[in-house]
């Protein structure tokens, strides 16, 4: 966040910030080492965070100073809306849903390199790898109990 880098244009090295000052900062959860409170952080610039809302970690701190909150699930955006409701919100941060897609990988190689890239699945022995971690908004466990 703090490197420089040069700029051809202006013949000098700038920050991330000089470069792109009209763009908002994007932060996942709590992973932020209080960039939006540096000195260096321009006070202008928006601050967006993407929270996984079940995480302990967050609290008031975090979400009073963020201008916007991107939920990917539904429950996320009910839950702080009302939570912005009752506790207040000061910086008239926004919530938004913005769904929680997944990578296909299995689709783009075959989208690439033709259908016969991919072995057709096979529903008679259904094996699956789900890494929700602890999430109980998730329910991995309802789904191992199929097993």
């Amino acid at each position: 966040m703090y490197s420089e880098f040069y700029d051809p244009e202006r013949q000098r090295n700038v920050s991330y910030h000089e470069l792109c000052p009209h763009t908002p900062v994007i932060l996942f959860n709590h992973y932020w080492d209080d960039i939006p409170t540096s000195a260096h952080f321009p006070k202008t610039k928006q601050v967006y965070m993407m929270p996984n809302i079940e995480m302990y970690e967050l609290n008031e701190r975090h979400f009073w100073n963020v201008d916007v909150v991107l939920c990917k699930t539904r429950i996320c955006e009910q839950r702080l809306a009302m939570w912005y409701a009752q506790e207040g919100n000061p910086r008239g941060t926004r919530v938004f849903f913005v769904h929680h897609t997944t990578s296909d990988a299995a689709g783009f190689a075959e989208h690439v390199l033709g259908p016969d890239a991919i072995k057709p699945r096979n529903f008679v022995d259904v094996r699956f790898t789900h890494v929700a971690g602890g999430r109980y908004a998730v329910a991995w466990r309802a789904v191992l109990a199929l097993s």
